[in-house]
């Protein structure tokens, strides 16, 4: 009885521990879902909408920066069934710059052309997941979006 009440105990402690320690976890100060088609016919455009919410309690300054129709401020990480990454297409280096601001609870919304910068022409599945910094954030911690798999048929 004593060893039952004492592993309760030690649960119970534990758990309270775990709770406190979420809590203490930082807010994220925004969250990015991506949606987008789940099956493609060989070389047709994939495009996708991202949308980037501001989950804070104040204003957050937002940077794009667009080179051929893609957001660089995003880190895109596209894999291929076998998990490996798929291969860039060359692009050029121009683009412009824009800083929006998104008001507490505010969603920006953009659609981006991915199959621009990568090479989904192939049959298969390809998982995409995008990922971006913290404004102002020292620590360099990234949000992650959702992930995306697109079916290419044959």
């Amino acid at each position: 009885m004593k060893k039952v009440i004492s592993s309760l105990l030690i649960t119970v402690a534990l758990f309270a521990t775990l709770k406190q320690a979420e809590a203490s976890q930082p807010q994220a100060m925004f969250t990015i879902a991506i949606d987008g088609p789940t099956q493609v016919a060989p070389g047709t455009p994939v495009k996708i909408v991202v949308r980037l919410k501001n989950t804070s309690d104040r204003e957050l300054s937002v940077d794009t920066f667009y080179v051929e129709g893609l957001d660089t401020f995003f880190i895109y990480d596209v894999r291929d069934q076998a998990g490996k990454p798929v291969p860039k297409r060359k692009r050029a280096e121009a683009g412009g710059l824009r800083t929006r601001t998104l008001k507490a609870g505010e969603t920006l919304e953009e659609g981006i052309l991915i199959s621009r910068e990568f090479q989904m022409n192939q049959p298969g599945q390809y998982s995409i997941q995008l990922f971006r910094s913290v404004p102002e954030d020292a620590s360099n911690q990234a949000i992650a979006s959702n992930k995306l798999v697109v079916t290419v048929t044959p």
